[in-house]
């Protein structure tokens, strides 16, 4: 589960870490304004939204370039380590607080829900503490190696092994951060088992995060190899019809059918890479700090167009999973299935279905899209064609990058 927040973030761990003393700008006035009053004055823009047109999404985007800038142009890790010290991992940690405070006002502002403790607490594992646990994890155990001074080979090898040991691990650190915890529901937990089956999906698992009965989610997670878990929200599973829940597991298990999980992350590889390759015969430095913003910058745009087009794909396996049409023929029965759960997730959440999502679209885009592709046969609706030349296409370019 690819978050563009949590990517930007982490980009901006690794951009602060090789910064140098030398050039160093090191600039109170300008961390004041990036760190403190832009903030400020888009979380107030965004508050009376009606009136500037000022919308969460454009605030995120202020708030990120503003630590951006606040790091490349004021000197931002220079003036931690002159208050801190120079231990990396409190730096690192030290870097994002104030974003990721402003975050916090913004996800409590723009709460489409009443609970709005519960919104921000969801947003902050999903946006942040998924990634970046796992990161800082993985540089805590750098500090141990060079702090054992063990040399550079041994410090690779132990590098190498702790993320081999993060990645198997991800799906269980994932529940542990959620408080999710496996199914109990028998007679539910087997009614998604079949549906899993009949995806051909091995070593499942269902497991239920826990919100307090306030949030409305779902999400797959696993990669090759991995075991393949859905998680299900406990207000999800109370709120919607067993028909609408098996249409919203449906959908999950299509991104593990299709490998979605794994090519997107294949997406953000292949993207890097290219832009390795392409950005020096521009006559542009990969080591260049701008540079590095924009080829992620780029990479997330990549992530979400390739995502787009998986829910898509997801959408219409949900449908057909629902039509239970040995021809492969979407019913009306099954096109309207999970149009009707997103229905009835938008009214609990108070969401306007006109909403604009980066990764999913609109909840009412894609209620017409379920709807538009009734009574059309599975393997001929378009989103399959795009998705197959697409994988085709990652895959033929990650090659040929070896071969430049």
């Amino acid at each position: 589960m690819i978050r563009p927040i949590s990517l930007f973030l982490l980009l901006m761990i690794v951009l602060a870490g090789r910064k140098t003393a030398d050039g160093m700008q090191l600039s109170e006035l300008g961390l004041l304004i990036c760190l403190c009053i832009v903030p400020l004055c888009a979380i107030v823009a965004m508050r009376f939204e009606k009136y500037t047109k000022v919308v969460p999404l454009y605030a995120t985007f202020i708030l990120l370039l503003s630590l951006y800038l606040a790091i490349e142009n004021f000197g931002w890790k220079f003036f931690l380590e002159k208050q801190f010290g120079t231990n990396e991992l409190l730096i690192g940690s030290l870097i994002l607080l104030p974003t990721i405070l402003w975050l916090l006002i913004l996800w409590w502002i723009s709460s489409p829900i009443a609970n709005r403790l519960s919104w921000v607490s969801h947003r902050l594992r999903l946006d942040v503490l998924l990634l970046l646990i796992p990161v800082f994890l993985f540089f805590m155990v750098e500090e141990i190696a060079t702090g054992l001074n063990f040399g550079e080979d041994v410090r690779s090898v132990v590098e190498l092994g702790a993320f081999l040991l993060l990645l198997a691990f991800m799906p269980f650190l994932m529940t542990f951060i959620l408080s999710a915890k496996q199914m109990e529901n028998y007679s539910l937990r087997t009614a998604i088992m079949e549906v899993a089956a009949r995806a051909r999906i091995r070593n499942s698992k269902v497991y239920v995060w826990n919100t307090h009965n306030r949030i409305m989610n779902a999400f797959a997670t696993g990669l090759i190899l991995q075991p393949k878990l859905v998680v299900l929200t406990d207000k999800l599973i109370t709120r919607l019809t067993p028909r609408e829940l098996l249409a919203v597991t449906a959908h999950e298990y299509a991104h593990h059918k299709y490998l979605h999980t794994t090519f997107l992350v294949l997406t953000a590889f292949v993207s890097m890479r290219v832009m390795s390759i392409v950005f020096p015969l521009l006559g542009a430095s990969n080591s260049n700090n701008s540079v590095q913003v924009v080829q992620l910058v780029l990479t997330i745009l990549a992530i979400i167009l390739v995502s787009r087009q998986f829910e898509r794909q997801a959408d219409a396996y949900s449908a057909l999973e629902m039509s239970k049409n040995s021809d492969g023929e979407i019913t009306e029965e099954g096109g309207s299935a999970l149009a009707d759960a997103l229905g009835a997730i938008a009214f609990a959440q108070s969401i306007k279905p006109t909403v604009f999502d980066l990764l999913h679209g609109s909840i009412a885009s894609r209620q017409q899209y379920l709807l538009g592709i009734i009574g059309s046969k599975y393997s001929a609706i378009a989103v399959n064609k795009r998705v197959f030349w697409l994988k085709l296409g990652l895959a033929i370019i990650l090659v040929g990058t070896f071969f430049l």
